[in-house]
């Protein structure tokens, strides 16, 4: 399987991102395909390398983050070729159809797929730009890029530290106690500028709390470092490393 090109992405020529609007989507260009339909119908008629492919963008959650491992993708492709999947990545990343954004995480390009509206599209572009540039102009001397040692583990433990209390430490103005965008009879942590955004914590029923937010006005989700990518303007590896480095204890909140 080779990507003979690079998928345009969202750059201008001067390195900044391009306006999304609603032009980007055309009756030529935009169909509504459902994935758990389509993909085990192509992947019936593909190679080796095609399924992985499909397998991939199967993998994609709501804010094109793909998380998998060689060996998730040989269970269940039914390979045991790691060279071929090896060469799969290298052939989605040389063409950015994917980014590389930690060991076993991967963010697909909003060019090819993305869940929701044209203001999510937006969200998530920014999101996938600012990953690949950083990754192209911050390498050490070794070529490796900034991405590649915020880990799995920091990228865990980063969705375990409460958001809002970062957001109330950090960027005080940003967030407010009141009445819920959907259910305003109940008051909760909400977005200033973004007001129909609403924080939560989530357990998984064995004691396990992450803390994420939701934006009503589109369904956009996330944890706490995609809302600093999102909405604070931090790169994927700022965010990350400023919620594993928060001390909750050094701050005092009336």
């Amino acid at each position: 399987m080779k990507v003979a090109t690079k998928i345009p992405t969202l750059e201008t020529a001067d390195g900044n991102l391009k306006k999304v609007s609603t032009s980007a989507y055309t009756p030529k260009n935009y169909r509504r395909v459902f994935y758990n339909q389509a993909i085990p119908l192509l992947s019936h008629f593909a190679n080796k390398g095609t399924e992985i492919v499909l397998y991939l963008l199967s993998n994609a959650d709501s804010n094109n983050m793909i998380y998998c491992t060689y060996a998730d993708i040989m269970r269940d492709c039914n390979t045991t070729d790691r060279g071929l999947i090896a060469s799969v990545f290298r052939d989605l990343t040389e063409s950015e159809t994917l980014v590389k954004v930690s060991q076993s995480h991967y963010m697909l390009n909003p060019a090819i797929a993305v869940q929701g509206n044209n203001q999510k599209f937006g969200l998530i572009a920014n999101t996938f730009n600012s990953i690949l540039w950083d990754k192209k102009n911050n390498s050490d001397s070794e070529g490796e890029s900034t991405n590649d040692r915020v880990g799995t583990e920091l990228i865990e433990r980063a969705k375990h530290v409460n958001i809002v209390t970062y957001l109330r430490a950090k960027h005080p103005g940003s967030i407010q106690f009141a009445a819920h965008p959907d259910k305003p009879q109940y008051k909760c942590w909400r977005g200033v500028k973004h007001d129909s955004i609403t924080f939560y914590a989530r357990d998984d029923g064995n004691g396990d709390v992450t803390y994420k937010y939701t934006r009503w006005s589109d369904g956009d989700m996330d944890d706490g470092a995609g809302y600093l990518v999102r909405y604070e303007g931090y790169t994927f590896p700022q965010a990350v490393r400023a919620l594993c480095d928060f001390r909750a204890e050094e701050f005092y909140f009336d």
